[in-house]
């Protein structure tokens, strides 16, 4: 990776985007907390500005590419999805099958959503209904796994389309009225089973991207610079104050103050 795309390694101390005037700040700050005295003392906090500068600029730097990396890897898992999603819906078989695709299960929710408004509006309306579990469960649809909604449907229809005479023969208790609100009370029941799984899947998804962020970006080789990049700057940020701290112990006698070196450069 070329980093002076990011500027982190340019030559200049404030490049485009930064303040000069909060640069001078910083500058000003570390004077008076340092108080050089001679122009040799002032030249080394004028480059232990520059490192702490440039280490904030890195940092920036930094948080941008780990952005642009997890970014790459979620387009690329959601490209994924979307290409098996469009697969499984050009194939017909059934979306029910496939609901561990996001898009998919997201797809069946929707369309249980829509049966559900049209159960409410218009009761049992076979030519719609059957497209709609057609969609769902394939052209082949008699039995298998998540059928349990599609036969209380079959089951309830018949009861619903029944005359009074047939109902009584049959002796059916269930009016075309209740049998609709039989269907809807398993329904719904389904539908929250169904956004229960998309749930549960959503985060197990997230946990996963997340994993997969953490190990890319820490094995990312264009992240390697940076990492080098930041030992270098704590390496020259401890140069100068070494070098400052030595030249405050040169001072005359009793114009010196003793300067406590931190672990690292801030």
């Amino acid at each position: 990776m070329n980093a002076l795309k990011h500027g982190i390694t340019a030559r200049t101390t404030v490049i485009k985007g930064e303040s000069p005037k909060e640069y001078r700040k910083l500058v000003n700050k570390l004077r008076a907390e340092f108080n050089p005295q001679t122009a040799m003392e002032d030249y080394c906090v004028e480059q232990i500005s520059q490192t702490i500068w440039k280490q904030g600029r890195k940092d920036r730097a930094e948080a941008a590419e780990i952005d642009k990396v997890c970014l790459t890897l979620d387009w690329k898992s959601a490209e994924q999805e979307w290409k098996e999603a469009r697969q499984v819906t050009s194939e017909g078989n059934g979306l029910l099958y496939h609901i561990a695709n996001g898009i998919i299960c997201q797809s069946c929710i929707n369309a249980l959503k829509q049966l559900k408004v049209n159960i409410e509006l218009a009761r049992f309306c076979l030519s719609t209904d059957e497209e709609l579990f057609n969609k769902l469960y394939g052209q082949d649809n008699s039995s298998g796994a998540f059928h349990e909604l599609n036969d209380v449907y079959k089951r309830l229809y018949r009861i619903s389309i029944l005359t009074d005479e047939q109902r009584q023969k049959q002796r059916e208790v269930l009016t075309a009225e209740q049998c609709k609100l039989e269907f809807l009370k398993a329904l719904k029941k389904f539908l929250r089973q169904l956004q229960s799984h998309s749930e549960l899947r959503n985060a197990m998804k997230n946990e996963e991207r997340q994993l997969q962020q953490l190990s890319t970006t820490v094995l990312h080789p264009k992240l390697d610079v940076f990492r080098r990049y930041t030992s270098h700057l704590d390496r020259r940020g401890r140069r100068y104050l070494e070098l400052l701290e030595k030249l405050r112990k040169m001072r005359p006698a009793g114009s010196q103050t003793l300067l406590e070196l931190p672990n690292e450069v801030p």
